[in-house]
């Protein structure tokens, strides 16, 4: 499944974009605008990764 233009416009709105590694509301890592892998090797995201 692929998102759309007009989906990947409200993820956006609704994320926001964070530049730097930050601890979402249930205490996950996360970056940009959501994600919790880092790419391409879909390792997870840590505090110590560089923004």
């Amino acid at each position: 499944m692929k998102t759309g233009e007009k989906g990947l416009a409200l993820i956006k709105r609704f994320e926001g974009f964070y530049g730097k590694p930050y601890k979402d509301p249930i205490d996950i890592s996360t970056i940009g605008y959501g994600f919790t892998y880092c790419l391409p090797n879909r390792r997870k995201v840590t505090m110590q990764d560089r923004p």
